[in-house]
């Protein structure tokens, strides 16, 4: 396992000192899995107070004094250095509110949440609880008792499905069976936590799987996934329930946060204004903006920023919107949306879309069209937007125009370009706009 030379350091300057020193958790795990891991996590017997006599003169800080860690910075590196230690009495399901430093490394990665994230390296790896052969076997098994881990941090059981999702491996049946069992206590963890566990799931090669055989815990932490899940459509355009649709398009997706969560709540509202005519067909009349309302309150309650939260409920609210592989249609919404957020609604159509009924999958060749009338529109730098026209709000002052009637007639002018109705040329708009004084003073 090769090292970085800081982190090797840390070791070789610890172990020249007479303690014990090794690194620990995901940086062992990446390593036998060939992933790089920037995060270099050391476990040792020195007491945090020796560590910083060890280190006087570097840059080191009290990160988690009281459960024995330390952090320090090396050659720009920052990296966590925690006594042995057990963790004892966790109070709230996350935090130990007592820790007992203990003298050896087995005792220490005893503690810790999964076999794959127990070993240890200095020189050779040290693996006491079966973590490379469920490396190998590609299985996640809680450390010793999975009910105990899970009721210490109940955010382990969120890291599980993690794991599961960006490594594409299992849940071991009694870790699994603990984890339903514990899954009341996500209650008890932060709002920021759970949001960034969650979009890391999202984001997972297995996120489909692990979202449908999982939903149960989801509920715990997004209860709005309850209408949605076993809902039927009753629609010719559908053959999953509502719950398993999302679940489909956000897998067949991009792996872009923003449109993966805008595919997963794109159609939450839809049970909300269900409606069968006499035929037995399924309506959603305005689940498009039913979804955005519901939506904006999951986003808020798990407080992503306001630009993510801008961007997902725009894509939910325009998600069904008819787009036509005409220059004028595609100008509009571009100039409406803005280039990187049109291309990400083509994106949650094109997840949507594949999440139907196969026989409605020909909407992919209206969607390919849509985006290759839009590359040329930008090749060929075709104005869409104000900033493109070719006149701005000093050529209409220059012409007499004063206060709000600068920019409204700067939008009148953008409408007939994007109408086609106008080349987009300063002198031939000068010329129209002194034709037509009339409309614009």
């Amino acid at each position: 396992m090769k090292l970085t030379a800081s982190a090797q350091f840390v070791l070789d300057k610890l172990n020249q000192s007479n303690y014990k020193a090794y690194i620990v958790g995901g940086t062992v795990r990446d390593f036998l899995l060939n992933k790089h891991n920037t995060d270099i996590d050391v476990t040792t017997n020195a007491l945090p107070d020796q560590v910083k006599d060890v280190f006087k003169g570097y840059k080191i800080f009290d990160t988690g004094i009281k459960h024995g860690t330390v952090s320090l910075l090396i050659n720009g590196e920052l990296i966590e250095i925690t006594t042995f230690r057990k963790d004892e009495k966790y109070l709230d399901n996350r935090h130990p509110s007592i820790v007992q430093f203990v003298s050896t490394l087995k005792k220490d990665l005893l503690r810790r949440d999964f076999t794959i994230n127990a070993m240890a390296y200095n020189i050779r790896i040290y693996d006491y609880y079966g973590g490379r052969e469920d490396l190998a076997n590609k299985i996640i098994r809680a450390v010793g008792d999975a009910n105990e881990r899970f009721r210490e941090d109940a955010l382990r059981i969120l890291r599980a499905l993690r794991f599961s999702s960006v490594l594409g491996f299992t849940i071991e049946e009694k870790t699994k069976q603990a984890m339903f069992g514990n899954k009341s206590l996500l209650k008890n963890i932060s709002h920021e936590r759970i949001r960034e566990e969650f979009d890391k799931i999202l984001l997972g090669q297995n996120a489909e799987e692990v979202l449908l055989n999982y939903e149960k815990i989801f509920e715990e932490i997004i209860p709005e996934f309850a209408l949605m899940y076993g809902f039927e459509q009753h629609n010719e355009h559908h053959i999953y329930d509502v719950y398993t649709h999302c679940v489909k398009a956000v897998a067949s997706s991009k792996k872009d946060l923003i449109i993966r969560l805008a595919l997963m709540f794109h159609d939450i509202g839809k049970p909300n204004v269900f409606s069968l005519d006499e035929q037995g067909r399924g309506h959603f009349y305005n689940h498009a903006v039913e979804s955005k309302k519901i939506a904006r309150d999951i986003l808020n309650r798990l407080k992503y920023d306001n630009n993510t939260k801008k961007q997902v409920l725009t894509l939910i609210e325009h998600h069904d919107v008819v787009l036509n592989a005409e220059e004028k249609c595609v100008k509009r919404w571009l100039n409406r949306l803005g280039e990187d957020l049109f291309d990400k609604l083509i994106e949650v159509q094109r997840g949507d879309n594949f999440a139907q009924h196969p026989k409605h999958r020909d909407r992919q060749i209206k969607l390919d069209q849509i985006v290759t009338l839009k590359n040329k529109i930008i090749e060929e730098k075709n104005c869409f937007s104000l900033k493109q026209l070719a006149i701005n709000g000093r050529d209409l002052i220059a012409l007499g125009m004063k206060g709000r009637a600068v920019g409204q007639a700067l939008n009148k002018i953008l409408n007939l370009v994007l109408n086609g109705e106008i080349e987009n040329d300063k002198t031939k708009i000068i010329e129209y706009i002194k034709s037509n004084k009339k409309c614009y003073h």
